[in-house]
Protein backbone atom coordinates (compact mmCIF):
# COMPACT_ATOMS: atom_id res chain seq x y z
CA UNK A 1 0.00 0.00 0.00
CA UNK A 2 2.95 2.30 1.14
CA UNK A 3 5.00 1.65 -1.78
CA UNK A 4 1.54 2.14 -4.00
CA UNK A 5 0.94 5.51 -2.53
CA UNK A 6 4.53 6.88 -3.05
CA UNK A 7 3.81 5.79 -7.08
CA UNK A 8 1.11 7.68 -7.73
CA UNK A 9 1.36 9.56 -10.94
CA UNK A 10 0.33 12.93 -10.21
CA UNK A 11 0.11 15.62 -12.89
CA UNK A 12 0.46 19.45 -12.38
CA UNK A 13 -1.56 22.08 -13.96
CA UNK A 14 -0.92 25.90 -13.58
CA UNK A 15 -2.26 28.75 -15.08
CA UNK A 16 -1.77 32.60 -14.09
CA UNK A 17 -5.07 33.89 -14.72
CA UNK A 18 -6.50 37.61 -15.66
CA UNK A 19 -9.39 39.21 -13.22
CA UNK A 20 -10.94 42.16 -14.08
CA UNK A 21 -10.48 44.08 -11.22
CA UNK A 22 -9.57 48.19 -10.47
CA UNK A 23 -6.29 46.40 -9.19
CA UNK A 24 -3.52 45.02 -10.71
CA UNK A 25 -3.20 41.13 -10.04
CA UNK A 26 -1.07 38.05 -10.93
CA UNK A 27 -3.06 34.62 -10.51
CA UNK A 28 -1.05 31.20 -10.55
CA UNK A 29 -3.15 28.02 -10.19
CA UNK A 30 -1.00 24.75 -9.48
CA UNK A 31 -3.47 21.56 -9.20
CA UNK A 32 -2.34 18.17 -8.78
CA UNK A 33 -4.04 15.42 -9.82
CA UNK A 34 -3.78 11.57 -10.00
CA UNK A 35 -4.08 9.93 -13.60
CA UNK A 36 -4.95 12.96 -15.20
CA UNK A 37 -3.07 13.24 -18.65
CA UNK A 38 -1.31 16.40 -19.85
CA UNK A 39 -4.29 16.53 -22.55
CA UNK A 40 -7.22 17.45 -20.02
CA UNK A 41 -5.27 20.40 -18.71
CA UNK A 42 -3.31 24.12 -19.89
CA UNK A 43 -0.99 25.66 -18.52
CA UNK A 44 -0.07 29.53 -18.67
CA UNK A 45 0.42 32.34 -17.41
CA UNK A 46 -1.25 35.67 -17.23
CA UNK A 47 -0.56 38.71 -15.56
CA UNK A 48 -2.99 42.13 -15.45
CA UNK A 49 -1.69 45.33 -15.42
CA UNK A 50 -3.23 48.72 -14.98
CA UNK A 51 -2.27 51.75 -17.34
CA UNK A 52 0.10 53.00 -15.17
CA UNK A 53 1.04 50.33 -12.67
CA UNK A 54 1.30 46.95 -12.31
CA UNK A 55 2.72 43.86 -11.61
CA UNK A 56 5.03 41.87 -14.60
CA UNK A 57 6.29 38.35 -13.96
CA UNK A 58 8.79 36.12 -15.80
CA UNK A 59 10.68 32.56 -15.37
CA UNK A 60 13.60 33.69 -16.27
CA UNK A 61 14.34 37.51 -15.64
CA UNK A 62 15.61 37.86 -18.77
CA UNK A 63 15.28 41.15 -21.12
CA UNK A 64 12.22 40.57 -23.29
CA UNK A 65 10.77 37.59 -21.12
CA UNK A 66 8.79 40.28 -18.72
CA UNK A 67 4.78 39.77 -19.88
CA UNK A 68 1.36 39.37 -19.22
CA UNK A 69 1.26 35.94 -20.82
CA UNK A 70 4.12 33.10 -20.27
CA UNK A 71 4.06 30.13 -22.29
CA UNK A 72 2.48 27.05 -20.78
CA UNK A 73 5.31 24.42 -21.80
CA UNK A 74 8.26 26.86 -21.20
CA UNK A 75 6.26 27.12 -17.33
CA UNK A 76 6.72 23.34 -17.83
CA UNK A 77 10.50 23.00 -18.67
CA UNK A 78 11.16 25.31 -15.91
CA UNK A 79 9.75 22.52 -13.74
CA UNK A 80 11.34 19.71 -15.31
CA UNK A 81 15.08 21.66 -14.78
CA UNK A 82 14.47 22.00 -11.53
CA UNK A 83 13.54 18.10 -11.05
CA UNK A 84 17.31 17.61 -12.75
CA UNK A 85 15.56 16.62 -16.05
CA UNK A 86 17.98 18.09 -18.92
CA UNK A 87 14.98 19.48 -20.94
CA UNK A 88 16.63 22.29 -22.40
CA UNK A 89 16.82 20.84 -25.89
CA UNK A 90 13.39 18.91 -25.63
CA UNK A 91 10.70 19.87 -28.26
CA UNK A 92 7.28 21.13 -27.30
CA UNK A 93 6.06 18.08 -27.34
CA UNK A 94 9.02 15.98 -25.86
CA UNK A 95 8.51 18.34 -22.74
CA UNK A 96 4.73 18.08 -22.53
CA UNK A 97 5.09 14.19 -22.75
CA UNK A 98 8.33 14.16 -20.00
CA UNK A 99 5.83 16.90 -17.48
CA UNK A 100 2.93 14.38 -18.17
CA UNK A 101 5.07 11.12 -16.54
CA UNK A 102 6.13 12.77 -13.79
CA UNK A 103 6.15 10.63 -10.30
CA UNK A 104 6.07 12.01 -7.02
CA UNK A 105 6.66 10.08 -3.78
CA UNK A 106 3.10 10.79 -2.56
CA UNK A 107 4.34 11.99 1.43
CA UNK A 108 7.57 14.13 2.08
CA UNK A 109 8.83 16.01 5.24
CA UNK A 110 11.29 18.67 5.84
CA UNK A 111 12.09 21.00 2.82
CA UNK A 112 16.02 20.52 2.97
CA UNK A 113 17.32 24.57 2.53
CA UNK A 114 17.49 26.64 -0.36
CA UNK A 115 19.09 24.26 -2.75
CA UNK A 116 17.57 22.08 -5.18
CA UNK A 117 18.51 18.85 -3.28
CA UNK A 118 15.98 16.07 -2.09
CA UNK A 119 13.74 16.38 0.60
CA UNK A 120 13.79 13.42 2.97
CA UNK A 121 11.27 11.13 3.05
CA UNK A 122 9.69 9.60 6.18
CA UNK A 123 12.03 6.51 6.43
CA UNK A 124 14.47 9.15 6.32
CA UNK A 125 15.72 8.34 2.67
CA UNK A 126 15.46 10.94 -0.59
CA UNK A 127 12.59 11.94 -2.39
CA UNK A 128 12.47 14.64 -4.94
CA UNK A 129 8.79 14.24 -4.17
CA UNK A 130 8.01 18.00 -4.98
CA UNK A 131 7.53 21.00 -7.63
CA UNK A 132 9.86 23.64 -7.90
CA UNK A 133 10.00 26.70 -9.98
CA UNK A 134 11.89 30.02 -10.10
CA UNK A 135 9.07 33.50 -10.49
CA UNK A 136 10.79 36.55 -11.24
CA UNK A 137 8.38 39.43 -9.81
CA UNK A 138 9.31 43.24 -11.20
CA UNK A 139 6.39 46.46 -10.98
CA UNK A 140 5.11 47.41 -14.02
CA UNK A 141 5.24 50.98 -13.87
CA UNK A 142 5.17 54.00 -16.72
CA UNK A 143 4.65 56.50 -14.13
CA UNK A 144 7.77 56.22 -11.78
CA UNK A 145 6.01 58.51 -9.17
CA UNK A 146 2.84 58.24 -7.12
CA UNK A 147 0.62 60.98 -6.99
CA UNK A 148 2.48 62.72 -4.36
CA UNK A 149 5.71 62.78 -6.61
CA UNK A 150 7.51 60.50 -4.26
CA UNK A 151 9.02 57.09 -6.11
CA UNK A 152 7.31 53.64 -6.24
CA UNK A 153 7.85 50.80 -4.76
CA UNK A 154 6.63 47.17 -5.45
CA UNK A 155 3.66 46.25 -2.52
CA UNK A 156 2.47 42.91 -3.30
CA UNK A 157 -0.47 40.84 -1.34
CA UNK A 158 -1.35 37.00 -2.00
CA UNK A 159 -5.27 37.31 -2.18
CA UNK A 160 -7.84 34.49 -2.75
CA UNK A 161 -7.49 30.82 -1.54
CA UNK A 162 -3.57 29.69 -1.44
CA UNK A 163 -3.87 25.83 -1.24
CA UNK A 164 -7.98 23.85 -1.68
CA UNK A 165 -7.88 20.48 -2.51
CA UNK A 166 -11.07 17.59 -2.51
CA UNK A 167 -12.73 16.13 0.47
CA UNK A 168 -12.66 12.36 0.84
CA UNK A 169 -14.13 10.24 3.69
CA UNK A 170 -12.02 7.95 5.79
CA UNK A 171 -12.63 5.97 8.71
CA UNK A 172 -10.26 6.14 11.72
CA UNK A 173 -8.86 2.45 12.66
CA UNK A 174 -9.04 3.32 16.64
CA UNK A 175 -10.40 6.36 18.26
CA UNK A 176 -8.09 9.05 18.89
CA UNK A 177 -8.67 11.38 21.89
CA UNK A 178 -6.88 14.63 21.78
CA UNK A 179 -4.92 16.02 24.71
CA UNK A 180 -7.38 18.79 26.58
CA UNK A 181 -4.49 21.40 25.64
CA UNK A 182 -4.48 20.35 22.01
CA UNK A 183 -8.41 20.15 21.25
CA UNK A 184 -10.21 19.95 24.88
CA UNK A 185 -10.16 16.36 24.90
CA UNK A 186 -12.43 15.75 21.14
CA UNK A 187 -12.43 12.09 20.02
CA UNK A 188 -12.02 11.30 16.85
CA UNK A 189 -13.95 8.53 15.41
CA UNK A 190 -15.57 6.16 12.96
CA UNK A 191 -15.86 8.02 9.56
CA UNK A 192 -14.43 11.05 9.02
CA UNK A 193 -14.17 14.00 5.95
CA UNK A 194 -10.83 15.51 5.30
CA UNK A 195 -9.86 18.00 2.74
CA UNK A 196 -6.69 16.98 0.73
CA UNK A 197 -5.35 20.61 0.79
CA UNK A 198 -4.69 19.87 4.68
CA UNK A 199 -1.56 17.86 3.85
CA UNK A 200 -0.19 20.19 1.18
CA UNK A 201 2.36 22.63 1.75
CA UNK A 202 4.14 25.66 0.03
CA UNK A 203 6.83 27.10 0.68
CA UNK A 204 7.67 30.57 -0.68
CA UNK A 205 11.74 32.13 -0.90
CA UNK A 206 12.42 35.14 -1.33
CA UNK A 207 15.73 36.37 -2.99
CA UNK A 208 17.28 40.08 -2.57
CA UNK A 209 16.04 42.77 -4.86
CA UNK A 210 18.35 42.90 -8.26
CA UNK A 211 18.75 44.92 -11.47
CA UNK A 212 16.17 44.38 -13.53
CA UNK A 213 16.65 41.49 -16.59
CA UNK A 214 20.18 40.27 -14.90
CA UNK A 215 19.16 37.45 -13.37
CA UNK A 216 22.92 36.22 -13.76
CA UNK A 217 23.55 38.82 -10.69
CA UNK A 218 21.63 35.67 -8.38
CA UNK A 219 25.06 33.77 -9.45
CA UNK A 220 27.31 36.36 -7.41
CA UNK A 221 24.96 37.43 -4.39
CA UNK A 222 24.12 35.40 -1.11
CA UNK A 223 21.61 37.49 0.24
CA UNK A 224 18.02 35.80 0.65
CA UNK A 225 15.06 36.36 2.91
CA UNK A 226 13.55 33.94 5.37
CA UNK A 227 11.58 31.20 3.46
CA UNK A 228 7.73 31.39 4.06
CA UNK A 229 6.25 27.55 4.95
CA UNK A 230 2.55 27.86 4.39
CA UNK A 231 0.25 25.08 5.53
CA UNK A 232 -3.31 23.79 4.18
CA UNK A 233 -5.37 23.63 6.91
CA UNK A 234 -5.17 25.05 10.52
CA UNK A 235 -1.96 24.02 12.96
CA UNK A 236 -4.04 22.68 15.83
CA UNK A 237 -6.59 20.13 14.22
CA UNK A 238 -10.04 21.78 13.57
CA UNK A 239 -13.95 20.97 12.66
CA UNK A 240 -15.80 22.71 10.44
CA UNK A 241 -19.85 21.99 11.21
CA UNK A 242 -21.01 23.40 8.28
CA UNK A 243 -18.79 21.50 5.40
CA UNK A 244 -18.71 18.35 8.21
CA UNK A 245 -14.89 18.75 7.32
CA UNK A 246 -11.83 17.89 9.39
CA UNK A 247 -8.31 19.46 8.91
CA UNK A 248 -5.22 17.91 10.35
CA UNK A 249 -2.88 19.97 8.75
CA UNK A 250 -0.38 20.85 11.87
CA UNK A 251 2.60 19.68 12.88
CA UNK A 252 2.19 18.23 16.60
CA UNK A 253 4.81 16.37 18.79
CA UNK A 254 4.29 12.78 18.71
CA UNK A 255 1.71 11.98 21.23
CA UNK A 256 -0.84 14.58 19.55
CA UNK A 257 -0.57 13.64 16.32
CA UNK A 258 -3.33 11.51 15.10
CA UNK A 259 -0.92 10.65 12.01
CA UNK A 260 1.24 8.51 14.01
CA UNK A 261 -1.61 6.38 16.14
CA UNK A 262 -4.30 6.02 13.64
CA UNK A 263 -3.94 6.72 9.86
CA UNK A 264 -0.50 5.07 10.54
CA UNK A 265 -1.50 2.06 11.75
CA UNK A 266 -3.07 1.41 8.47
CA UNK A 267 0.03 0.81 7.42
CA UNK A 268 1.58 -1.01 10.64
CA UNK A 269 4.77 1.80 11.04
CA UNK A 270 4.80 4.52 13.10
CA UNK A 271 6.64 7.75 12.82
CA UNK A 272 8.60 9.81 14.87
CA UNK A 273 7.90 13.87 14.53
CA UNK A 274 11.37 15.46 14.55
CA UNK A 275 11.99 18.61 16.65
CA UNK A 276 12.90 20.40 13.41
CA UNK A 277 9.66 19.75 11.71
CA UNK A 278 7.35 20.85 14.55
CA UNK A 279 9.81 24.19 15.12
CA UNK A 280 10.48 25.54 11.87
CA UNK A 281 7.39 27.78 11.87
CA UNK A 282 4.62 26.86 9.02
CA UNK A 283 1.93 29.34 9.06
CA UNK A 284 -1.73 29.47 8.76
CA UNK A 285 -2.03 31.29 5.52
CA UNK A 286 -4.33 34.63 5.85
CA UNK A 287 -6.56 36.80 2.93
CA UNK A 288 -4.15 39.69 1.87
CA UNK A 289 -0.76 38.40 3.15
CA UNK A 290 2.33 40.99 2.27
CA UNK A 291 4.10 38.90 0.81
CA UNK A 292 6.03 42.06 -0.89
CA UNK A 293 6.40 44.78 2.30
CA UNK A 294 8.30 47.98 0.50
CA UNK A 295 8.63 49.32 4.32
CA UNK A 296 11.42 46.24 4.85
CA UNK A 297 14.45 47.89 3.35
CA UNK A 298 15.40 44.41 1.77
CA UNK A 299 12.10 44.55 -0.19
CA UNK A 300 12.14 47.61 -1.92
CA UNK A 301 11.58 46.88 -5.94
CA UNK A 302 11.63 49.96 -7.38
CA UNK A 303 11.70 50.99 -11.43
CA UNK A 304 14.04 48.93 -12.93
CA UNK A 305 14.43 46.39 -10.56
CA UNK A 306 12.91 42.97 -9.82
CA UNK A 307 12.94 39.98 -7.12
CA UNK A 308 13.30 36.12 -7.65
CA UNK A 309 11.27 33.78 -5.53
CA UNK A 310 11.62 29.98 -5.35
CA UNK A 311 8.18 28.49 -5.15
CA UNK A 312 8.05 24.90 -3.99
CA UNK A 313 4.99 22.64 -3.55
CA UNK A 314 4.92 19.25 -1.52
CA UNK A 315 3.04 17.33 0.57
CA UNK A 316 3.30 17.22 4.25
CA UNK A 317 4.27 13.56 5.28
CA UNK A 318 3.48 13.94 9.71
CA UNK A 319 0.06 14.82 8.51
CA UNK A 320 -2.66 11.70 8.68
CA UNK A 321 -4.01 13.17 5.44
CA UNK A 322 -0.82 11.87 3.83
CA UNK A 323 -0.95 8.91 4.22
CA UNK A 324 -4.65 8.24 3.07
CA UNK A 325 -6.78 11.32 2.57
CA UNK A 326 -4.89 12.58 -0.73
CA UNK A 327 -4.81 9.31 -2.49
CA UNK A 328 -6.18 9.86 -5.88
CA UNK A 329 -7.67 13.23 -4.60
CA UNK A 330 -6.16 16.47 -6.46
CA UNK A 331 -4.87 19.28 -4.70
CA UNK A 332 -4.52 23.05 -5.75
CA UNK A 333 -1.88 25.98 -5.55
CA UNK A 334 -3.64 29.27 -5.91
CA UNK A 335 -0.87 32.44 -5.89
CA UNK A 336 -2.65 35.27 -6.34
CA UNK A 337 -0.13 38.92 -6.13
CA UNK A 338 -2.55 41.90 -5.77
CA UNK A 339 -0.92 45.49 -5.54
CA UNK A 340 -3.30 46.66 -3.17
CA UNK A 341 -4.68 44.83 0.48
CA UNK A 342 -8.29 45.32 0.09
CA UNK A 343 -10.18 44.73 -3.34
CA UNK A 344 -11.35 47.36 -5.08
CA UNK A 345 -15.10 47.89 -6.72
Amino acid sequence: MQFALRKLYLSVMMSILVIITAAATTYAWIGLNSFSGTEEFEIGLQAQKLADYGIEVSLTGEEGTFSSQVDSTELRRRILLNRNIRAESFSRQQVNRAFDELALAQCTTLRNGNNLTPFRDLEGQTTDGYFQFDLYIAPYQVSLEDDSGEERFLDAYLKGDLLTGKVNSKSVVNPFTYPADIWDGKTISGIVKVNSASASRVAIQKYNVVEKFHPEQYQTTQTIQNMVIFQGGTQNPHYDAESDVYSFGGILEDSKNLALYNYNSIHKTNKTVPQAAISRGDIEYTENYHIIDSSDENEKIGANQMMKMTITFWFEGWDSDCFEIIHRMPTALNLTFGITEEDEE
